[in-house]
């Protein structure tokens, strides 16, 4: 029963919060330099809670065929182009950013940014990406071992067969210990999931 109940609500838990309200429209003092090249457009990038790394992202599909069989797939690419607050010179059109506090790599989140043939700031509110999924692997075993040999020698000693000695006293610090530390785990296994939010204008 306990296998199946851990099969069927998983390792981990999912927590998603709601995105924070858009940053305030102020404008980063950066040196702009010259005009974008031609085709380019230009975009004041700023991260209301502090310096982050900006990166573009590509993303795309692939298919293809293995003998009978039809394979299809999904990929992202990430490049990095600048810390904020910064400028970046981008094809016009929508683009795709991603924002990583510099000091914490857990807050991340996207933003989306319409390039076209004015200067326009773009600042964003960053979100939180956060696992602790590899708890919930690691402490569901661990709670099922302890709690097995728990109800053993529940058992043993309502049979009256259990010993006052070191050794059943060790096996049972063990049992409880092991059953204590998954909890643990477990109950620390969450994915924690917030979007970003960005405003953007043309000043």
């Amino acid at each position: 029963m306990l296998v199946a109940s851990v099969l069927a609500t998983g390792c981990f838990r999912h927590k998603r919060y709601a995105a924070p309200p858009p940053p305030a429209q102020v404008q980063p003092h950066v040196e702009l330099g010259g005009s974008p090249a031609p085709g380019l457009g230009r975009v004041v990038l700023d991260v209301q809670e502090g310096p982050a790394v900006v990166e573009r992202v590509h993303g795309g599909r692939a298919s293809g065929v293995a003998g009978s069989h039809a394979l299809s797939g999904s990929f992202e690419l990430a490049q990095r182009v600048c810390i904020t607050p910064c400028v970046i010179d981008v094809p016009a059109g929508p683009q795709q950013l991603r924002f990583t506090l510099v000091d914490d790599d857990e807050r991340t989140s996207t933003g989306f940014v319409n390039v076209d043939d004015r200067t326009g700031v773009y600042r964003h509110a960053i979100g939180t990406q956060r696992s602790r999924a590899w708890k919930g692997f690691v402490g569901w075993p661990l709670l099922l071992l302890g709690v097995v040999l728990d109800l053993g020698f529940a058992t043993v000693a309502s049979n009256g067969e259990l010993e006052s000695n070191g050794g059943t006293i060790a096996g049972v610090g063990f049992g409880v210990g092991l059953t204590v530390l998954g909890g643990w785990l477990v109950a620390g296994s969450v994915i924690e999931q917030q979007p970003g939010s960005g405003v953007q204008w043309h000043p």
